[in-house]
């Protein structure tokens, strides 16, 4: 009896040990539960982590390639270019920059007409050049009796919308009888002529909006706006012509000196319909063209006169051009 009381007691002994031993493990399962809890939650706020720092690595990585695109944009502006993400001008409200060229290099392909002009002269590319100064064009003549060579330039490439402004900076030397420079424009895909400035020897400047083809009888002056004479033409002066639905301006250094309208237009040429059908037509772009041509022009409202016997050299010079558009 004592011999099975005794197993009793080391059987009941056993199993109080592995009771506590379960108690034991089940603690420790249940410290290891919490441990891989608290892993689990550290690790998934890492990733967390992870995850909105790389989705800030690719914006900013989108960012840069933006701004990187941005950057030769405006590198190519600087060079003479369009800008295809122009910001709005604090000058000129309602505009934003279409095109600046480049005046310093033929970066934009300025290209001469080439033959006799009705001036006189030859037009011919050497009489192009460019340097710090802008965009030179050289009239001139060995002796009274020589050939003048003289030059229009075109930029072609480069089309200015139906409506537009432009900004020119332009200084001529040697002006007298017989020198007759201009900047104009001429359309791409029509008929019609602008003449934003021209100077015609030593009698009056104008702006001109050109019925073509020409006809002195009745179309060719009509557009005309006669400006007074000024005493600074060998100074550097900025131009500024806009054209808007119905109407042309100009200013000469800030001063508004003329204006043509459509109605004006049609009265003079007497045929209602003119100016739409130079100046208005759907989808109508323009190119710039500039000019110096040198000679003789007597007769009617733009002669220019004759150039003088000891005349051998003029020029015209623009240092800045930039043309604008209508803000979207």
């Amino acid at each position: 009896m004592g011999t099975v009381a005794n197993s009793v007691l080391d059987i009941a002994s056993n199993v109080k040990d592995v009771e506590d031993a379960l108690d034991r493990a089940r603690l420790d399962l249940a410290a290891a539960q919490a441990q891989q809890s608290t892993t689990a939650g550290a690790l998934s706020a890492a990733q967390s982590v992870i995850t909105e720092q790389a989705s800030q690595i690719t914006g900013q990585a989108s960012e840069i390639a933006r701004l990187n695109v941005r950057i030769t944009e405006l590198e190519a502006l600087l060079a003479g270019g369009e800008d295809p993400d122009p910001e709005p001008d604090p000058d000129y409200p309602g505009w934003v920059l279409h095109r600046r060229y480049d005046m310093s290099a033929n970066t934009d392909g300025w290209s001469s007409t080439s033959g006799q002009t009705n001036s006189g002269g030859v037009n011919r590319q050497q009489q192009i050049t460019h340097g710090p100064d802008g965009m030179t064009i050289t009239g001139e003549r060995a002796s009274a009796t020589s050939t003048i060579y003289i030059a229009d330039a075109r930029a072609m490439s480069h089309p200015v919308p139906n409506y537009f402004r432009v900004k020119a900076r332009i200084k001529v030397d040697g002006y007298g009888p017989g020198v007759w420079p201009a900047l104009w424009l001429r359309p791409l895909n029509g008929q019609g002529e602008i003449d934003i400035w021209e100077m015609f020897g030593i009698s009056h400047e104008a702006f001109t909006m050109h019925v073509t083809p020409y006809d002195d009888a009745t179309h060719e002056h009509v557009g005309t706006r006669f400006l007074p004479k000024r005493e600074d033409v060998e100074e550097w002066r900025t131009y500024e012509f806009e054209k808007v639905e119905d109407t042309v301006r100009l200013w000469i250094n800030g001063e508004l000196v003329g204006t043509m309208t459509k109605a004006i237009f049609d009265q003079r040429t007497g045929t209602a319909g003119d100016w739409d059908s130079m100046f208005e037509k759907p989808a109508q772009t323009w190119y710039m063209r500039f000019t110096m041509q040198a000679g003789t022009k007597s007769g009617g409202p733009t002669s220019h006169g004759s150039l003088l016997s000891t005349w051998r050299k003029s020029s015209v010079t623009m240092s800045e051009l930039a043309v604008y558009r209508q803000a979207a």
